[in-house]
């Protein structure tokens, strides 16, 4: 459509040009010979005419298809840039020297890799490069997705296929497993993974590189690999492909979670976590409400869990033990959960098993974005059961409003309508709501589950779908 416009445009500019020639010259003909007849003129005026737009045409045409397509390469310019494509690389080795600058300068490094003869072996290690860091007492968030011995991707007859050799796929796939172990002995993360080949993503502080997988053998030295930067002139570029690519391995990094996992590993000291308990209180549960929330201006009052966030060092059972004596002014019994069930803000992923006699019965990660930094923040919630005595009186305590006490059918019906104060104090089956303040301005307002409550209520869910 584009072409059609400059040949339109082309051809008017190339006819009025042609006209105006043609007429110039007859003219000047006619002056210098007086004998021409008035229908030689005529013919001598058509054939100069056509001439000249021809010539005309062809001329402005070169030169606006010259401008259409420097125009075209421009933008496309400015389309790649807006991704934050930076450099393309001819093989993984033309890119290696600056993979391994980021290596010794960026706190995050995240691999997402198949066999791993890329970090693991070849002409430069990058296993030896990160060990040494690591050794150097370097603080580094570092992660290393690599595939399973089981993938689907790396069975005999993709090997065949892709005109490998299966026992050397195992061997490799055994030299990567023994040098995991090394890894998270010094501090480095490693998981396993049963995606195809797509690409291999080496992601840094501010950039990432990424090589697809175009062919089917030899891919390392053959296919290009793509430098992409967080950044654009110094400034966030919400554009950039490497947020993508970064939540990509995010995704997958929580998608393949070990079965059996310590609690402190899912701790990270730079995050917030908070530990909180669904309270039973006889056939009830307790939830509390902060005195923040009932001095603030809404019409909508969110209850959680009885808990709070962790100090520093502190382990998640003693937190809670300590939130919930400072909160409710008991020290509660923590029932631990035969399994865990896991998720983030976009998925639920599962159960897991956790090593503990106690074991929370949720482990959740809410992940949210702060600004244009683009790099996201993770706080992590561990919930558990627990309970406190029948005939204990209850009374909220420290920066707590109000208990909310509420029976299974009470909480079932603030997820699917509006639940008000008045409608807690009113009820008839042993709701009930403990404060100290006065109920008159607060008993249309609304409450609402947050924190715990919805993780709780999806459990009941699914235990009532399984019985």
């Amino acid at each position: 459509m584009k072409y059609a416009v400059v040949h339109r445009d082309a051809f008017i500019i190339s006819l009025l040009a042609g006209i105006l020639s043609a007429m110039l010259i007859s003219v000047f003909l006619a002056i210098v010979n007086r004998e021409m007849l008035a229908g030689d003129y005529i013919l001598v005026f058509l054939l100069i005419l056509t001439a000249a737009i021809f010539g005309s045409y062809v001329a402005i045409s070169r030169i606006k298809l010259k401008a259409y397509e420097l125009g075209l390469k421009e933008k496309s310019n400015q389309i790649l840039q807006s991704m934050g494509l930076v450099d393309i690389y001819t093989s993984i080795d033309s890119a290696m020297p600056e993979i391994v600058q980021e290596i010794s300068t960026s706190r995050t490094q995240y691999y997402f890799l198949q066999l791993g003869r890329t970090i693991f072996s070849g002409g430069t290690n990058i296993y030896d490069l990160i060990f040494r860091d690591k050794n150097e007492g370097v603080e580094r968030d570092i992660k290393i997705l690599h595939a399973s011995r089981g993938s689907p991707y790396l069975s005999k007859v993709m090997a065949l296929q892709r005109g490998g050799d299966f026992s050397e796929w195992m061997i490799e796939l055994s030299q990567v497993h023994a040098k995991a172990k090394v890894f998270s002995g010094s501090g480095v993360e490693c998981r396993e993974h049963n995606e195809g080949f797509v690409w291999r993503l080496f992601i840094f502080d501010k950039v990432l590189f990424c090589q697809p997988y175009y062919y089917e053998s030899g891919n390392g030295r053959m296919s290009p690999v793509y430098k992409f930067e967080r950044q654009f002139l110094g400034d966030p570029n919400p554009h950039s492909i490497y947020r993508a690519f970064r939540k990509f391995f995010e995704l997958k990094w929580e998608e393949n979670i070990p079965h059996l996992n310590k609690l402190e590993d899912f701790i990270d000291p730079k995050s917030p976590t908070s530990v909180a308990a669904v309270l039973k209180y006889g056939e009830y549960s307790v939830w509390a409400v902060p005195k923040r929330y009932l001095e603030a201006n809404s019409n909508a009052v969110p209850f959680h869990g009885v808990g709070g966030k962790l100090a520093p060092g502190e382990a998640p059972i003693t937190g809670l033990q300590r939130e919930a004596s400072e909160e409710v002014g008991v020290n509660v019994k923590i029932i631990g959960a035969a399994k865990t069930k896991y998720g983030t803000t976009g998925a639920n992923l599962g159960s897991i098993e956790i090593d503990s006699d106690r074991s929370p019965f949720v482990i959740h990660k809410r992940i949210r974005s702060r600004d244009f930094s683009m790099i996201d923040e993770t706080l992590l919630l561990i919930g558990y059961y627990a309970e406190i005595p029948a005939d204990y009186d209850l009374k909220p305590k420290s920066e707590i409003g109000a208990l909310i006490i509420l029976s299974e059918k009470m909480l079932s019906r603030s997820f699917v309508e509006s639940l008000t104060f008045a409608d807690v104090m009113h009820a008839v089956d042993g709701s009930r709501i403990i404060s100290e303040c006065d109920y008159d301005h607060l008993k249309n307002r609304t409450l609402y589950p947050s924190g715990l409550a919805p993780l709780y209520f999806e459990e009941l869910n699914n235990q009532r779908g399984a019985s």
